[in-house]
This record gives structure tokens, C-alpha cells and sequence, in this order.
């Protein structure tokens, strides 16, 4: 085929596709509720922002963590950077504060933990 041929059966096979996407109908799960072999798939969209229960707002949130001190946890391993001496493994806790931008009162709170190494290798 030439390449004019080439794109009038481009044009029209796209034509076709949209034409079908734009005549497919969707159908709501209600609509199947009397037949009995019917696949319903229903599908929750959840809201981006969820309003502040406090002042009702949905302007933006702000997130902040506390954080305690480190701890050690009792685990120990082999030091990675020297061939002598043991890593120890500590801890420290947080709780991660969601906060409303307008009325500056909490939303939620998480309580979060990291986890580190300490050397204490030597040559």
C-alpha cells in the first residue's frame, strides 16, 4: 500500500475505536440484580481529602512526627565496616500527627518506628 492508502485505514480504524468507546454504555450493578449468574464488580472510589471533623474543612493537612530517643534492642549482628566487633541494633519511636492547615487541631495519630545500626567494629 502507498502511504496516502496507509493513513485513510488509519483514519478509519481509529474512527471505528472511538466510535465504540463512545457508544459503550456502562451498566450499574442495580441492572443485574434479578439474574443469577451475573459477575457484579463493584467499584468504591474514596474521597482524596476526608473533612476535618473538628471545623468540616478540607483545605490540607499537615504531617508531623515526635520522636523519643534511640534504644538499643538486645539484637546484635557482625560489624559491617571492620573485621573485629558487633553492630548493635537500635530503635526509637514516634507518633505521626495528621493536623488540620485550618483549624490546627488533630486529625489522626499513628505511632511509628525506625530502626538503625550502631558500630562498634575496630581493626
Amino acid at each position: 500500500m502507498k502511504r496516502k492508502g496507509m493513513k485513510k485505514v488509519v483514519t478509519v480504524l481509529m474512527g471505528m475505536a472511538m466510535a465504540v468507546t463512545l457508544f459503550t454504555a456502562a451498566v450499574p450493578a442495580s441492572a443485574c440484580e434479578g439474574e443469577d449468574n451475573a459477575v457484579v464488580v463493584e467499584t468504591v472510589v474514596a474521597p482524596r481529602t476526608v473533612a476535618c471533623p473538628h471545623c468540616g474543612s478540607s483545605v490540607g493537612r499537615h504531617t508531623s512526627t515526635a520522636w523519643a530517643d534511640w534504644y538499643r534492642t538486645g539484637k546484635e549482628r557482625n560489624c559491617d565496616k571492620y573485621p573485629w566487633g558487633i553492630d548493635l541494633e537500635l530503635q526509637r519511636d514516634g507518633m505521626k500527627t495528621i493536623t488540620c492547615s485550618q483549624c490546627g487541631l488533630g486529625i489522626s495519630s499513628q505511632s511509628v518506628s525506625e530502626f538503625s545500626w550502631e558500630c562498634h567494629g575496630f581493626n
